[in-house]
């Protein structure tokens, strides 16, 4: 991408990494029902912390924000995943922006609400 178009202003980055099933999210318009194997070998998931840094690496934008699926407290009795400091849900995105911010760049771990003015050249 950075060849094709140049430098990346902005990345946005979902980090759910355990994911739910495909049929969680595509159930309903899937022509066949799939099986259990099928079903929990495609999750519906964003990145882990191995492979949104690669991402990062690579794209090296000027800001960077992460968003942590199930973050936000209004979730927490959906979602039924207890929020420990230690899973890699809660420890990742924090460890990440905490990495990213480490070579002056903006990163943040949204949730919730976020206003971000764009430059429009």
């Amino acid at each position: 991408m950075r060849r094709l178009f140049g430098g990346v202003d902005i990345l946005f980055l979902g980090m759910e990494c355990d994911g739910g099933p495909l049929s969680w999210a595509y159930g309903k318009i899937v022509a066949q029902p799939l099986g259990r194997e099928l079903d929990r070998s495609r999750t519906v998931s964003g990145s882990d912390y191995a492979e949104a840094r690669a991402m990062l690496e690579v794209l090296q934008p000027g800001r960077f924000y992460v968003y942590a699926m199930g973050a936000e407290p209004w979730l927490h009795h959906v979602m039924v995943i207890p929020d420990r400091p230690d899973s890699p849900r809660v420890r990742d995105p924090r460890r990440l922006v905490a990495d990213y911010r480490s070579r002056c760049a903006e990163a943040e771990q949204l949730a919730g609400r976020k206003e971000i003015l764009l430059d429009v050249d």
